[in-house]
């Protein structure tokens, strides 16, 4: 990766800020975009983040509730041959919706919880990212999609690793 920024901020606060706001009454937003510059062998990968609160609540009491919108870009430099032509649409679309969102992550969690203090608010932390293999039926492939923000996950403990057998050795 060569370079982050970021390119647009949009966001606004109702009336009379909400200081406790619910998992169910957050709407995330997420789009991508990517361009590559043969001639510098420069992907840019563009990803749109989203939230804004979506609390019956609010919208009775009159309050617009909040919403943040951001843009940030990321360009990667290639230190070897690109993907072939006929093939760049799939791969820099699949490295943009996983592999770009999951670098600029950090920035929109840093950010959201940052504006939602500064909005009076009790700072909103975003769940961490994790990508999780996703078979479709009837696919011979592997998709990898996001997961649920962690708040909405079961709450079943991982399973323990088997211990691995030690190797013996001669003496």
């Amino acid at each position: 990766m060569q370079t982050i920024r970021l390119l647009s901020l949009d966001s606004f606060i109702g009336d009379a800020p909400s200081s406790v706001l619910h998992d169910d009454a957050l709407v995330y937003d997420l789009g991508t975009k990517h361009s590559f510059a043969e001639d510098q062998k420069r992907l840019t990968v563009q990803v749109g983040f989203g939230l804004k609160s979506q609390d019956a609540k609010q919208t009775k009491a009159g309050n617009r509730g909040f919403c943040v919108r951001a843009t940030y870009e990321a360009t990667y430099d290639f230190k070897t041959d690109p993907p072939p032509p006929e093939m760049r649409d799939f791969f820099f679309e699949g490295f943009a919706g996983i592999s770009a969102v999951h670098h600029l992550w950090p920035f929109w969690r840093e950010l959201i919880h940052s504006l939602t203090q500064r909005f009076g608010m009790d700072p909103i932390a975003m769940p961490l990212i994790k990508f999780v293999p996703e078979t479709k039926p009837g696919a011979k492939e592997v998709t990898r999609t996001p997961q649920k923000p962690a708040k909405q996950l079961s709450s079943k403990k991982p399973d323990k690793p088997k211990p691995t057998a030690k190797a013996r050795t001669k003496h």
